[in-house]
Parts: C-alpha cells; sequence; structure tokens
C-alpha cells in the first residue's frame, strides 16, 4: 500500500518554486531511481542521528524523539547533481509537534504537523548534500515515520 500510494504521489507532483511546494498533476514528468538507501527503515544502516534526543530505526519505521535542547533528526549523506529538481516524499505516521524534511541548509517544507505521505520537489543545493528529517516541538515530542523518498526529476 505505502509503495502504491508513493507512485501516485511520484506521477501527481511537480514544481512550483525551489522551496518545494505540493505539485498538480502532470503526467509527462519522469523519475530517477531511489536516491536514499533504505528508504523504508527497515534497520538503521545508512542513517545517522543528530540532536539530544533520539533515532530509532528498524522494522519498517523511524520514531525521532526530539530531546530537551535541540531538536532531533535522522540523516543520510548523498551525492546528487547540483541544481536538479528531486521529488522528496515522505510518509509520517504520526506527529505529536512538528516535522520538516531538509537537503543540506534548504528546507523542503517549513515545519508542518500533518501525517500521510507529504511530498516536493526540490532543487539540489549541492552535490555532497544531507537528507535530514526533523523533529521539533516540544522536549520529549515524537514523530514515526514510515519511508522517506528522493528520486531525480528527469523530465
Amino acid at each position: 500500500m505505502q509503495a502504491d500510494l508513493l507512485k501516485f504521489w511520484l506521477i501527481m507532483s511537480r514544481k512550483l518554486s525551489d522551496f518545494g511546494k505540493l505539485g498538480m498533476f502532470k503526467s509527462s514528468e519522469s523519475y530517477g531511481p531511489e536516491l536514499i538507501t533504505n528508504s523504508s527503515f527497515d534497520t538503521s544502516d545508512d542513517w545517522t542521528a543528530s540532536g539530544t534526543g533520539t533515532s530509532v530505526i528498524g522494522s519498517g519505521v523511524a520514531t525521532i524523539t526530539k530531546g530537551p535542547n535541540a531538536n532531533q533528526e535522522a540523516q543520510q549523506s548523498l551525492t546528487l547533481v547540483s541544481g536538479a529538481d528531486y521529488l522528496l516524499a515522505v510518509d509520517c505516521q504520526s506527529i505529536d509537534s512538528v516535522w520538516k524534511a531538509f537537503l543540506s541548509g534548504r528546507e523542503a517544507f517549513g515545519f508542518i504537523n500533518k501525517t500521510g505521505l507529504v511530498s516536493a520537489v526540490i532543487a539540489a543545493p549541492a552535490a555532497s548534500v544531507n537528507f535530514r528529517l526533523v523533529v521539533g516541538g516540544l522536549a520529549g515530542s515524537v514523530g514515526v515515520f514510515n519511508s522517506a523518498s528522493l528520486r531525480r526529476v528527469l523530465s
């Protein structure tokens, strides 16, 4: 089911700005292969945690809990084509505060408190980037994520 929803959003999303906004249908767009390793959070391989809370990844979910002094994140280093457009899609199972996603310093979308599949097209700010999935809000805030996907927009 998650794969079907992701494919649907891959087809339905298109670029509205470099800051990433939900897109409109454009059936002619095509996408490259998945660039995030372990995008379905089956294991903690290829993911690192950053912040004063915890990031627990495995068994098909990433559970990110914000610490007392800083936002908590799970991140992964990627090599992209600088300036090229990428479709970023994140499936949030639950959130009791806010979350957002970045490619290095560029936000795909600002802090949101929405569950379900959220997607945006974002231009790569550099060739070497960190994909960051961040939970903010009050200390102890928890976000649970089912998947994160990043694919280059080819047309």
